[in-house]
């Protein structure tokens, strides 16, 4: 018989397994989306809320759109930029400098869903 303990551990665990694929799933990206592309410095205060965003978030964003190109580029001086591909050939890029990690987030969701 499995002790109290072990059985809250259980709980917890999959609690956690729980959150981990809701918050992956709150990435899911639309099947038009081809590519993201993100542009950013690697040192600026302007491109901060980026990286901490992907710091945080890249293994949910992943997790939920394996097969989907995410491609990070940093570059000294470069002004954040988020660009969507979608099937079509249509793009969609948006200026993200200055964006906190909450407002890249909300920014990202809404380009994931389609243009």
């Amino acid at each position: 018989h499995p002790t109290p303990q072990a059985e809250g551990f259980v709980r917890l665990r999959r609690g956690i397994r729980t959150r981990s694929l809701l918050s992956s799933m709150a990435y899911a990206a639309s099947v038009a989306l081809m590519e993201l592309r993100v542009h950013m410095c690697q040192s600026s205060v302007a491109s901060k809320g980026i990286r901490d965003f992907w710091l945080k978030n890249y293994g949910a964003v992943k997790t939920a759109n394996s097969k989907l190109p995410i491609l990070l580029r940093e570059a000294a001086g470069t002004p954040a930029k988020l660009t969507a591909a979608y099937a079509g050939g249509k793009e969609q890029s948006v200026s993200v400098e200055g964006m906190s990690e909450a407002e890249f987030g909300t920014q990202l969701t809404k380009m994931m869903k389609g243009p």
